[in-house]
């Protein structure tokens, strides 16, 4: 299942990162988010990294929503 999700996050990433529909920090973090999603052995991990990298880089769970939908 998390094999899943990680496609349908990476392939989000993609279309939001192609269609340039988010920048400055979102952007930023979409773009470190890829970067790291080769890492992911779980849908616990996928989670915590998402959350994690949003964290660091100021966006919020709103902004999360919206970047992901």
């Amino acid at each position: 299942m998390h094999l899943i999700m990680l496609l349908e996050i990476q392939s989000k990433i993609d279309e939001k990162l192609n269609k340039n529909e988010v920048e400055g920090k979102e952007r930023d973090f979409l773009q470190t988010l890829k970067s790291t999603l080769s890492t992911i052995k779980n849908t616990t991990q996928l989670i915590q990294l998402i959350l994690s990298t949003a964290k660091s880089f100021g966006i919020t769970v709103e902004q999360l929503s919206k970047i992901f939908s």
